[in-house]
């Protein structure tokens, strides 16, 4: 019994070790089995204000294991930077939900390129150029154009399919009479475009 109680005991402090430290309050004197062990705690017993209260649980070390080594230097740097920055605790995390947010926008933006087709960029461009609620059968010529296209015909892709794509994207809004605008994400987008010179709008401009 005594082995099997040892080896509870080493199991418990594996996947607890953290809390049990916080519940010593930095004594190294344990009282079990009504006996006192000396224990020897290595490392900080206070974390810092950039350290996650859970960077010991297993949850955590399974995750780090199968992390890439990328990843890894971006956190190292991130940390060094906001370490250097000296900010308090609320600052820091203002701080990241604004990048975080930032970075969600540009994953968004560019999941969106991979996917959107250039009349549908056309479209975008003209009803941001229009600015104004512009009526469904205006739109139809967009479809047309890329359904025109040699490899484009496919019956599986309806113009409702073409608008579709837009609508849940954000890109465009249908208002209650069944007219279309341009979305704030549209603008965005085709903001982004402008912004990073894309090669897209260059075969816009060259395309009849």
């Amino acid at each position: 019994w005594a082995v099997l109680i040892l080896i509870i005991f080493i199991m418990v402090y594996i996947f607890f070790g953290s809390e049990i430290k916080g519940l010593l309050k930095r004594s190294n004197k344990l009282r079990f089995g009504g006996k006192t062990w000396g224990v020897e705690f290595l490392g900080s017993p206070e974390p810092t204000p950039l350290d996650s209260q859970n960077s010991t649980s297993p949850q955590y070390q399974f995750s780090k294991a199968f992390q890439s080594p990328i990843v890894t230097g971006q956190e190292k740097l991130i940390r060094e930077q906001l370490t250097q920055l000296d900010l308090n605790d609320e600052s820091t995390i203002n701080l990241l939900i604004y990048q975080l947010a930032n970075r969600n926008l540009i994953n968004e933006i560019l999941n969106i390129d991979r996917l959107i087709y250039n009349e549908q960029i056309e479209l975008l461009l003209y009803l941001n150029f229009k600015n104004s609620a512009i009526e469904e059968a205006d739109l139809l010529k967009f479809y047309d154009r890329w359904k025109n296209k040699t490899n484009n015909h496919d019956q599986n892709y309806p113009f409702q399919n073409f608008l579709g794509f837009l609508l849940a994207k954000n890109l465009i809004i249908r208002n209650y009479n069944g007219t279309f605008m341009i979305a704030l994400l549209g603008k965005e987008y085709l903001g982004f475009l402008v912004q990073t010179g894309s090669a897209r709008l260059k075969l816009l401009n060259q395309e009849p």
